[in-house]
């Protein structure tokens, strides 16, 4: 399964590609399904390259 893509900048406290370093070891999210789906919303807009 691919990685998904971090953003470089912090969108939530305490998440981004400086607070939260790649690793090799798999993850759960704190956060609930509908909690991730109203974030992405906000974000859908910005281009990838741009966010």
């Amino acid at each position: 399964m691919p990685r998904p893509v971090r953003p470089k900048n912090a969108y939530r406290p305490g998440v981004s590609l400086t607070q939260q370093p790649a690793s090799t070891n798999a993850v759960h999210s704190r956060y609930c399904i509908e909690e991730m789906q109203a974030f992405s919303q906000k974000l859908a807009s910005i281009p990838p390259a741009e966010r």
